[in-house]
Protein backbone atom coordinates (compact mmCIF):
# COMPACT_ATOMS: atom_id res chain seq x y z
CA UNK A 1 0.00 0.00 0.00
CA UNK A 2 1.74 3.26 -1.13
CA UNK A 3 1.75 6.43 1.18
CA UNK A 4 -1.05 8.15 -0.79
CA UNK A 5 -3.52 5.06 -0.55
CA UNK A 6 -2.72 5.51 3.35
CA UNK A 7 -3.62 8.91 3.32
CA UNK A 8 -6.80 8.86 1.06
CA UNK A 9 -7.74 5.62 3.45
CA UNK A 10 -9.74 8.01 5.76
CA UNK A 11 -11.52 9.66 3.06
CA UNK A 12 -11.78 6.71 0.35
CA UNK A 13 -13.05 3.99 3.40
CA UNK A 14 -16.36 5.52 3.77
CA UNK A 15 -17.50 5.38 0.01
CA UNK A 16 -15.76 2.05 0.19
CA UNK A 17 -18.14 0.86 2.46
CA UNK A 18 -21.08 2.52 1.09
CA UNK A 19 -20.41 0.49 -2.22
CA UNK A 20 -19.83 -2.34 -0.57
CA UNK A 21 -23.10 -2.10 1.54
CA UNK A 22 -25.07 -1.67 -1.89
CA UNK A 23 -24.12 -4.47 -3.44
CA UNK A 24 -25.08 -6.19 -0.20
CA UNK A 25 -28.35 -5.35 -0.29
CA UNK A 26 -29.15 -5.44 -4.09
CA UNK A 27 -28.05 -8.96 -3.89
CA UNK A 28 -29.89 -9.80 -1.19
CA UNK A 29 -33.25 -7.52 -3.04
CA UNK A 30 -32.59 -10.08 -6.18
CA UNK A 31 -31.97 -12.97 -4.26
CA UNK A 32 -35.90 -11.84 -2.56
CA UNK A 33 -37.07 -11.03 -5.96
CA UNK A 34 -36.07 -14.63 -7.39
CA UNK A 35 -37.01 -16.67 -4.74
CA UNK A 36 -39.79 -19.23 -5.92
CA UNK A 37 -41.26 -19.94 -2.50
CA UNK A 38 -41.32 -16.10 -1.78
CA UNK A 39 -43.62 -15.84 -5.11
CA UNK A 40 -45.47 -19.15 -4.13
CA UNK A 41 -46.26 -17.30 -0.97
CA UNK A 42 -47.15 -13.94 -2.59
CA UNK A 43 -49.33 -16.15 -5.10
CA UNK A 44 -51.29 -18.03 -2.02
CA UNK A 45 -51.54 -14.57 0.06
CA UNK A 46 -53.63 -13.11 -2.85
CA UNK A 47 -55.54 -15.84 -3.81
CA UNK A 48 -56.43 -15.93 -0.05
CA UNK A 49 -57.37 -12.27 -0.48
CA UNK A 50 -59.31 -12.85 -3.52
CA UNK A 51 -61.34 -15.82 -1.05
CA UNK A 52 -62.06 -13.37 1.75
CA UNK A 53 -63.22 -10.38 -0.74
CA UNK A 54 -60.60 -8.64 0.08
CA UNK A 55 -59.64 -8.51 -3.70
CA UNK A 56 -61.28 -7.74 -6.95
CA UNK A 57 -61.18 -10.10 -9.40
CA UNK A 58 -59.59 -8.47 -12.49
CA UNK A 59 -56.35 -7.03 -9.33
CA UNK A 60 -55.91 -10.92 -8.68
CA UNK A 61 -55.69 -11.88 -12.07
CA UNK A 62 -53.53 -8.78 -12.94
CA UNK A 63 -50.93 -9.94 -9.70
CA UNK A 64 -51.54 -13.77 -10.82
CA UNK A 65 -50.09 -13.22 -14.45
CA UNK A 66 -47.20 -11.00 -12.87
CA UNK A 67 -46.17 -13.64 -10.28
CA UNK A 68 -46.37 -16.30 -12.64
CA UNK A 69 -44.10 -14.36 -14.81
CA UNK A 70 -41.88 -13.69 -11.62
CA UNK A 71 -41.94 -17.26 -11.56
CA UNK A 72 -41.18 -18.16 -14.85
CA UNK A 73 -38.09 -15.52 -14.87
CA UNK A 74 -36.78 -17.54 -11.77
CA UNK A 75 -37.08 -20.69 -12.86
CA UNK A 76 -35.38 -20.05 -16.18
CA UNK A 77 -32.71 -18.01 -13.95
CA UNK A 78 -32.03 -20.69 -11.62
CA UNK A 79 -31.66 -22.94 -14.72
CA UNK A 80 -28.99 -20.75 -16.80
CA UNK A 81 -25.63 -21.60 -15.84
Amino acid sequence: MGIFSLLALPIKAPFDATIWLAHQVEEAALRELNDPVAIKRALAEAEARLEAGDMAEEEFEELEDALLEQLRAASALAKSP
